[in-house]
Order: C-alpha cells, then sequence, then structure tokens
C-alpha cells in the first residue's frame, strides 16, 4: 500500500458507524471534562492538542485485522475529531 493510498476496506469502515461509536464512547468516558468548554471551539483545540488517538487506531486496526498506513491514521484522526466536536453539546 503507498503511503498515500486508503484501502477499500478502510474506506467502509469509515462510512460505518465506527467513528460515530468511537465519538460517543469518548465524549461518555471524558463528560466531565467536556463540561468545563463554553464553545465547541474550546472542545476541538482541546482534542487536538491533548488526545491520543492510539486507542482508535488500534480499533480499526483490530476491526481490519491489519495496520493502517499513515495516511489512514491522519485520516482516522481527523474524522474522529470532526465527529466529537458535531457531537459535543454544549
Amino acid at each position: 500500500m503507498k503511503r498515500k493510498e486508503i484501502g477499500q476496506d478502510f474506506k467502509q469502515l469509515m462510512t460505518g458507524s465506527f467513528i460515530r461509536d468511537r465519538a460517543e464512547s469518548h465524549l461518555e468516558a471524558w463528560k466531565e471534562r467536556y463540561e468545563n468548554y463554553k464553545t465547541k471551539s474550546q472542545a476541538s483545540f482541546d482534542l487536538n492538542v491533548n488526545h491520543d488517538i492510539s486507542l482508535e487506531i488500534e480499533g480499526a486496526e483490530e476491526y481490519l485485522k491489519r495496520k493502517l498506513s499513515d495516511y489512514e491514521r491522519t485520516h482516522l484522526k481527523e474524522r474522529f475529531n470532526i465527529m466529537v466536536v458535531k457531537l459535543f453539546k454544549l
């Protein structure tokens, strides 16, 4: 797989409920932290700076039964962060 290539299996994973389920789980686990944010921008900043995406990557790799490319890892992080902010309720 080339560096910037995205596997068909990964594309299917991203269009399913995987990201939404992971984002909802993240928000539930970090509920108290997110209660302190007054804006989605604050939540987004903290997520981009402080969140370790390794659990989401591990979950995707376990589901797909293969390692993700660097490009897929980056894409997963971006999609996850967008979904968490989208689901975050003020």
